[in-house]
């Protein structure tokens, strides 16, 4: 008898294989997506079939699920789509400047304008990737040689003294 798994993956195999809506996300054939038209039906049908209260819920979940996999853009993308602004900041806030490299400025670009101003009054860093000029530093910052990015200029006497300039940069463009 098979296992659930064993069986799962087996219906996913067949799926591909015929071409059925289904295509594999590299070559381990773990992750797999929808083809567009067929997720579109699918998110009617939630939507059809369930209210916004749940279908936010759904969204929240996910997003939860994907902040404990490490994935932040599929995370953040679904904490959006629930209007879970506070998942957002959590997840965003903690990687400060270095969320630029992780996710890109384009992305970066299409989030933040759908937080609240609140959350940017609450949260100066986020304030500051929020700030064009300011994120138009940051990227051109980080785009130096590590040595350009960090010249010998004397930091104030401080416990940031013994982090990662990064993390001086961070402390100190926030302060």
């Amino acid at each position: 008898m098979q296992t659930p798994v064993q069986s799962s993956q087996q219906i996913l195999t067949e799926l591909e294989r015929n071409n059925l809506f289904l295509f594999p996300l590299g070559s381990e054939r773990v992750w797999y997506r929808y083809h567009h038209l067929f997720a579109e039906v699918l998110r009617d049908r939630l939507m059809a079939s369930h209210s916004l209260d749940q279908v936010a819920i759904l969204h929240r979940r996910a997003g939860a699920w994907y902040a404990a996999h490490g994935m932040l853009t599929q995370a953040v993308n679904h904490a959006l789509q629930a209007q879970a602004f506070d998942d957002v900041v959590a997840m965003l806030e903690p990687i400060g400047l270095a969320v630029i490299s992780q996710v890109g400025e384009v992305t970066l670009r299409r989030w933040l304008p759908s937080l609240p101003v609140e959350a940017f009054e609450r949260h100066p860093r986020l304030a500051l990737l929020h700030e064009p000029g300011w994120r138009r530093l940051i990227i051109r910052l980080m785009r130096l040689p590590i040595g350009l990015r960090w010249p010998n200029v004397p930091w104030p006497a401080s416990p940031v003294e013994q982090q990662h300039p990064s993390d001086q940069l961070r402390i100190c463009a926030v302060n």
